[in-house]
């Protein structure tokens, strides 16, 4: 599992959000429990467009999915507007956020698909 945690933050790696992306909910959970989720209040996860379940650093695009447990939010930042949305989403439906509660947040957007500012 690629993950690191401190007490309030989680950052999720690729393989770790991939499984979550595209794994059935009685799955997520057992990832969820068997990592530091539950106890942390932010968590970070890495977005790929990826559905590749054999390769979790697949995918042509990546984005950043921030989620606040404390208020049951999550925050999409995505470089590429909207090519992450559909991943973004499924993984936040995933880990308990309901769909009133993931928003998309205004980003510095990335002129070519090859080159990426932050």
């Amino acid at each position: 599992m690629s993950e690191s945690a401190n007490k309030d933050n989680m950052f999720m790696g690729p393989a770790f959000t991939q499984a979550v992306k595209l794994s059935c909910q009685e799955d997520v959970n057992t990832l969820l429990s068997q990592s530091t989720f539950y106890v942390c209040k932010y968590i970070f996860l890495s977005v790929n467009n990826s559905v590749d379940v054999n390769n979790a650093d697949s995918g042509t695009h990546w984005s950043l999915l921030f989620v606040n447990r404390t208020s049951s939010e999550a925050y999409h930042l995505d470089s590429m507007a909207g090519v992450n949305r559909k991943s973004a989403h499924e993984v936040a439906l995933k880990i308990g956020i309901m769909e009133g509660s993931i928003f998309e947040i205004p980003c510095y957007q990335q002129k070519q698909w090859f080159r990426v500012w932050v």
